[in-house]
């Protein structure tokens, strides 16, 4: 999700769980639930974790699946 380029964004989770609405006003992030409440937080916080979040999981599949880490874009996602 580039909220660098396009500062307003949709986001359906799996299953029909729901859609959110990102929309980043300068240095912060609205995050809306669809029909419900909006919370808001920085968008640099976001951010930092989001990467965080992404660089756990992705060393979490390589340690089950070894062979990921012979992908350039995981390798790519390992070095941030």
């Amino acid at each position: 999700m580039d909220l660098e380029r396009q500062p307003k964004r949709q986001y359906s989770v799996a299953e029909g769980a729901g859609e959110f609405l990102f929309t980043r006003n300068r240095d912060s992030l609205l995050i809306r639930e669809e029909k419900g409440p909006t919370g808001s937080v920085s968008y640099k916080e976001f951010r930092t974790a989001t990467e965080a979040f992404l660089r756990a999981v992705v060393a979490d599949l390589c340690t089950l699946y070894p062979d990921l880490n012979k992908n350039r874009e995981i390798s790519k996602l390992k070095r941030g």
